[in-house]
């Protein structure tokens, strides 16, 4: 039977589900400028799903590309079907300077990386990015698969050699508390590690719940 259209975002990530806020618009500003120190150019989501870092990603003046199997909430963005787990990705080679992966790596077999990563090899200008977010299986471990598309879990070292292997250089891989006044503030660093250790109820608030479920932040270059 067909997947009906629309059916997986339209339940997984209904706004009644993950509601709309200011957390993509945050985050994209502080991978973008703050970690790769890149402040223009064409970003291309790769499994860009409703288009929430499509459109936070625009927001900062980045030309945009989204490329997902359905299309995004907001259909002024920038968008192509395609499945991205066995499609050549419809859009030229070298246009890319980022290619952003929010995630979307957790959601692929080992035996479709190759292809996946391949295609964003193409679409990378030579000295490009890939930037990738994927749960941190060391804080996720018990909720991953409360989504049960999740096929491949990572480890901060698992992402890096995972990247490395696929033919990226210069690699890097972080844990992201997602709680934005933590990424500039080591003592509120140290309070969420604390509040990690204790392992409160994730109920009693957010920075009870993001303090123990993390994301890995990879990122890597290409060259031609």
């Amino acid at each position: 039977m067909e997947k009906e259209e629309g059916k997986y975002l339209d339940v997984a990530y209904s706004y009644s589900e993950k509601p709309k806020s200011e957390y993509p618009r945050l985050l994209m500003q502080h991978l973008l400028h703050d970690v790769l120190n890149i402040r223009s150019g064409t970003v291309v989501d790769v499994g860009s799903g409703r288009g929430d870092q499509l459109e936070a990603i625009k927001g900062l003046g980045f030309d945009t590309i989204g490329l997902d199997r359905e299309r995004p909430f907001n259909e002024e963005l920038e968008f192509y079907s395609c499945d991205i787990t066995k499609d050549v990705f419809p859009i030229p080679d070298g246009i890319a300077d980022v290619v952003f992966c929010k995630s979307v790596v957790e959601h692929l077999y080992l035996f479709q990386m190759e292809h996946f990563f391949s295609e964003i090899k193409r679409v990378c200008k030579s000295g490009g990015y890939i930037l990738v977010s994927t749960p941190d299986w060391e804080y996720n471990s018990r909720e991953y698969y409360q989504e049960f598309t999740h096929c491949t879990p990572f480890t901060l070292r698992s992402m890096r050699h995972c990247l490395e292997i696929h033919g990226f250089t210069e690699v890097s891989t972080y844990s992201l508390i997602p709680l934005p006044p933590t990424w500039n503030s080591t003592a509120l660093r140290w309070f969420s590690d604390l509040i990690n250790l204790l392992s409160p109820p994730k109920r009693w608030g957010k920075w009870c719940k993001w303090s123990q479920e993390r994301q890995i932040i990879a990122w890597g270059q290409v060259f031609k």
